[in-house]
């Protein structure tokens, strides 16, 4: 969609350009005209307006269109017409009839698919004659596999490094797509022509959708629906408990603890965690979160991540800014956006007092008397989360902690 609004922008400045110009020329070729018109100009310019109103601005129109037509079609309806049909796929077995019609929509010679899955298939897509499915004889080159891993998008033959360039020249593939399945590379689009910016953007939505499509076949041939819930509600649970701490812990002059009641009354998996400082001079760290994004496979596999992350890099912090950033960073590195946090991270500093940073939704902060609530920020693990300042509470005698009006956790002054 980038691609798309910079190409109409860009049109649009065009059409400005040409047309302030196009208008210089025949206010010029006017004033031109005026030296060589003896008696009443009033009527010269009367008839000039209807000619240029009647039969010159027609004609421009005419040109505009016949000069930025083409470009807008193609880098505007094809593509989200590519987009729209291909959201639509809802077998594997529709691959091959998607990529026949994507050949011919795009007015390609022929397109080349391959997946790695099971047993390795190529699909040779012909615009004038069909679909033709093969076994892959020979397997994909390590080094084309690797660098597609490494480098998971759209690239251009001629700028690949020389021996993947050789390789596919030889496959007379001129730019590859890759399709990636859980960080892995379980096939690739090769298209027999370079793609423009638009073109690139559908190509990797085309490859995300085959993905989702490989993995519902997948999880179909493995398991049932049914069972496989089951198995994931039960692994979550299981994980939930293994990580919950019952007895208070004492961090900065105070006893940190879970409300054990209306933890076994939420809906959601969530973690407590805490870092207790070595000495009284370093800041102790208390995270509370639930996954923003929450499945119940996610629950069960990351929650564990998300305690490893906190543990390994509050060890190192020096204030609940630095941990918050350490953690995103390492949230958007290690899990590529997949994992984000809804919740706090609370420093407790025995000379300092208590300061909190809230991300997320629907979060609440109970300070003796006092409530402050947050109903929308960006969760931690986010592209666009941004550290901002922590709340600075001072030394209260108690806090409560809340996420979907969930009391959670209680600090309670010594």
């Amino acid at each position: 969609m980038k691609a798309l609004n910079f190409a109409y922008r860009e049109l649009v400045i065009r059409g400005i350009i040409t047309s302030f110009i196009f208008n210089i020329i025949l206010f010029t070729g006017y004033i031109i005209a005026l030296d060589y018109v003896k008696g009443n100009t009033v009527i010269f310019t009367i008839i000039i307006l209807l000619v240029y109103l009647l039969v010159i601005q027609p004609i421009k129109d005419m040109l505009f269109a016949a000069f930025s037509g083409s470009e807008t079609d193609n880098t505007g309806g094809d593509l989200s017409k590519v987009e729209k049909r291909a959201a639509t796929i809802a077998r594997k077995e529709e691959i091959p009839d998607f990529l026949f019609w994507l050949c011919k929509t795009w007015k390609m010679p022929w397109m080349r698919m391959t997946l790695y899955v099971n047993e390795p298939i190529v699909y040779l897509v012909f615009a004038k004659g069909g679909v033709r499915i093969a076994k892959l004889k020979v397997e994909e080159d390590k080094e084309f596999i690797a660098f597609l891993k490494a480098f998971p998008w759209t690239h251009k033959t001629v700028e690949m490094p020389p021996l993947l360039r050789n390789y596919l020249t030889e496959k007379r593939v001129a730019a590859v797509t890759p399709i990636i399945f859980r960080e892995s590379v379980i096939g690739a689009i090769g298209s027999s022509r370079e793609l423009n910016s638009g073109e690139i953007d559908s190509a990797e939505f085309v490859a995300r959708r085959v993905a989702v499509l490989i993995e519902n076949d997948q999880m179909k041939g493995s398991v049932t629906r049914n069972e496989l819930l089951k198995k994931e509600f039960l692994l979550a649970d299981r994980v939930e408990e293994f990580l919950m701490r019952d007895k208070p812990v004492i961090a900065g002059g105070y006893s940190v603890s879970r409300l054990s009641s209306a933890w076994e009354k939420k809906y959601f998996s969530a973690l407590f965690e805490i870092s207790v400082a070595a000495d009284e001079s370093r800041p102790s760290f208390v995270l509370l979160c639930r996954l923003a994004n929450a499945s119940i496979r996610a629950n069960a596999l990351q929650l564990f991540g998300v305690q490893g992350y906190f543990t390994a890099i509050a060890r190192q912090a020096s204030s609940v800014q630095e941990l918050a950033q350490n953690l995103n960073l390492a949230l958007l590195k290690h899990e590529n956006g997949k994992v984000q946090l809804d919740g706090f991270l609370i420093e407790i500093n025995s000379d300092t007092g208590i300061q909190v940073l809230g991300f997320g939704s629907n979060l609440g902060i109970k300070s003796d008397f006092k409530w402050t609530w947050i109903k929308n920020k960006d969760s931690l693990g986010n592209q666009d989360w941004e550290t901002g300042l922590a709340e600075k509470i001072g030394n209260p005698e108690t806090m409560v902690f809340t996420i979907r009006d969930f009391p959670l956790v209680y600090l309670t002054r010594k």
